[in-house]
């Protein structure tokens, strides 16, 4: 399967160059945490109240709740570590397989995080006061809910990017951005991810699950969403909130999807998003369908999809028919960006190649790292 790797990493936030002077004398690595299910809220590794933290190269398995969380912290690089069934209380379980909560200043990158409960455990989750963070290089696979998610709960949660994961084969939404208990969420950018085989939908900015869920900023731009719905509904990009304002819908590649490919619920009005530059492989008929501005309806003449690649081939109508406007300066693969004439639509670059080759099955992440 078409993985992401980053040689380059994305300028919106300018956060690397802060951490990387930055000294964090805290580290947790190389631990392997088995079975801690004394109780229901029994983590793998947890850090709470702390700075300057970095969380590496360790592997939890069969944790009663989180694998890996970090709570009211601040400066924390997780990165590396392998979370396998966590959440493994079921509905009794607190928190997500891997989450950061109430944190200020953080990276979660180039984890792999799998099989869940099926009962409870989302992928990975950014929340509940977290701000100034980037969530990149990840592989999510076969967790309950969401693959990765953006959630303010109650209290505002802001500065957050979500870019070049892959997310497949999950028992829910790919990736989910919204606000559960009305915190204000803002400033949220996806970008370059590849999301797959998602029960429900690929990109989801819902409005579950008060009366308020204010969410404002929010970029959805160059990704590749092929294949969701697998419950017999759902899609690619789904805006069902009705108070979300300042969202953007633009070079993504929608293709394969069961019900529709991009859809606007719940009474969006056209003064709060802006949708253009999207390819969709074709309209499902849906309410609330649409492409935008300046789309292409057509198959997007991917390399192997039913094996998992989804780069482009040479005559794809995607190829130099993006929008410059807020693209990503490097596409998944870290190539730069535009290889050609123009931008292409999706996560991936035509004619740049692919730079990484299953890191997380021969051990070698080497690809993934930053400059």
């Amino acid at each position: 399967m078409s993985e992401c790797g980053y040689r380059a990493v994305s300028p919106v936030l300018s956060l690397h160059d802060v951490r990387a002077s930055t000294p964090r004398p805290v580290r947790i690595s190389g631990f392997t945490v088995v079975d801690a299910r004394a109780t229901d809220t029994n983590f793998g590794i947890a850090v709470d109240g702390s700075s300057h933290v970095t969380i590496d190269h360790n592997h939890t398995v069969n944790t009663a709740s989180s694998g890996i969380i970090v709570w009211g912290s601040s400066d924390v690089l997780v990165e590396h570590n392998e979370v396998e069934l966590a959440c493994n209380a079921g509905a009794a379980s607190e928190n997500e397989c891997l989450s950061i909560g109430e944190t200020d200043t953080f990276e979660v990158r180039y984890n792999h995080v799998h099989d869940g409960n099926p009962v409870r455990g989302e992928g990975i989750d950014a929340k509940d006061g977290s701000s100034n963070g980037l969530v990149y290089g990840n592989r999510v696979e076969g967790v309950q809910g969401v693959g990765i998610y953006v959630d303010a709960w109650d209290k505002p949660t802001s500065s957050i990017e979500v870019f070049a994961n892959l997310v497949h084969d999950v028992d829910g939404d790919g990736i989910a951005i919204g606000s559960e208990q009305g915190g204000q969420l803002s400033d949220v950018r996806v970008f370059n991810n590849l999301v797959s085989g998602a029960y429900w939908v690929g990109v989801n900015l819902h409005s579950c699950c008060t009366g308020s869920h204010p969410v404002s900023g929010v970029e959805v731009v160059n990704n590749t969403l092929y294949g969701n719905g697998t419950s017999g509904w759902g899609g690619r990009i789904l805006d069902e909130n009705d108070q979300a304002t300042g969202v953007v819908i633009r070079n993504n590649l929608c293709a394969g999807n069961h019900s529709f490919e991009i859809a606007l619920e719940g009474g969006v009005g056209p003064g709060d998003i802006t949708a253009d530059h999207n390819l969709i492989e074709a309209y499902h008929g849906y309410t609330g369908e649409t492409c935008g501005a300046d789309c292409v309806v057509g198959d997007p003449l991917l390399v192997a999809p039913a094996s998992g690649d989804y780069h482009l081939e040479a005559g794809s109508p995607a190829i130099d028919a993006g929008s410059a406007t807020g693209a990503p300066a490097v596409d998944c693969d870290g190539t730069p960006r535009p290889q050609g004439p123009g931008f292409d639509i999706g996560a991936f670059e035509h004619g740049g190649g692919s730079i990484f080759t299953d890191g997380f099955e021969s051990g070698d992440t080497s690809a993934w790292t930053t400059q």
